[in-house]
């Protein structure tokens, strides 16, 4: 996880952008969201979040690798 805090020049409007790799296995994946969680009371205000948490809803959506 990478974590920048942004403030446009024209408006000085500003926000949290926060961008994730997750691994793709569930035990490896608990630091970044024990992160994320952590982060959301220290920085009020907007975030944008991108990346890719590889994080399924269910077990079919996998293509490839290894099972969680």
């Amino acid at each position: 996880m990478i974590h920048y805090a942004v403030t446009s020049l024209d408006t000085q409007k500003h926000f949290h952008l926060i961008l994730v790799y997750g691994y793709n296995k569930h035990e490896l994946m608990k630091p970044l969201w024990h992160s994320l969680q952590t982060l959301r009371h220290q920085t009020p205000g907007a975030w944008w979040v991108l990346g890719d948490f590889n994080a399924l809803l269910n077990i079919h959506d996998r293509i490839g690798g290894d099972e969680i």
